[in-house]
């Protein structure tokens, strides 16, 4: 049998008829279809590239690929935007339950879902989510922390922002 190929990443696919045909994909996810990812970054334009197939092995499903995208996130030290390439190769079984998972090779991360309604989306999602950065930053030396604004003294003159706590200290 041909191995099945998809242009279009399905929300949801039947993860033991995939396997069994051996669906493969190259193909593009509009990155406007992941709402927890767009919570996390900045626009919503671009494409996530896919790679993926789908198989069987000692009777589980087994889900193997990456995915690619370039998000836009707010750097943490300068507060500009910063480009951000993902990726995410990832290695999954379905399991039914839980307690499916331990008889899996050591390799294998389990997904536990039902075969039948496999959430595809929203898995690329979590392998894109999981690669962001919890701080993220320009790499060090390209940016600079924006500078505390300035504030005016009753004399005209500019001062720090820590002069007014200076003042109340010595009562000035």
């Amino acid at each position: 049998m041909a191995p099945l190929m998809l242009r279009r990443i399905p929300d949801t696919v039947d993860a033991v008829q995939a396997a069994a045909r051996g669906l493969r994909m190259h193909t593009y996810a509009a990155l406007s279809r992941m709402a927890r990812l767009q919570e996390a970054v900045e626009g919503d334009a671009g494409e996530a590239e896919v790679r993926l197939r789908l198989t069987e092995e000692h009777g589980v499903p087994l889900l193997e690929g990456e995915v690619r995208a370039t998000v836009t996130v707010r750097c943490q030290r300068c507060l500009e935007p910063l480009e951000l390439p993902l990726e995410a190769p990832f290695r999954l079984a379905v399991v039914p339950e839980e307690g499916a998972a331990a008889f899996l090779p050591g390799d294998w991360e389990p997904v536990v879902a039902d075969p039948r309604r496999l959430p595809l989306l929203s898995l690329l999602e979590e392998e894109l989510l999981l690669r962001l950065p919890h701080i993220p930053r320009h790499p060090e030396g390209t940016c600079r922390p924006p500078e505390a604004p300035a504030t005016v003294s009753a004399s005209g003159g500019r001062e720090g922002p820590f002069a007014v706590l200076a003042r109340l200290k010595t009562g000035g």
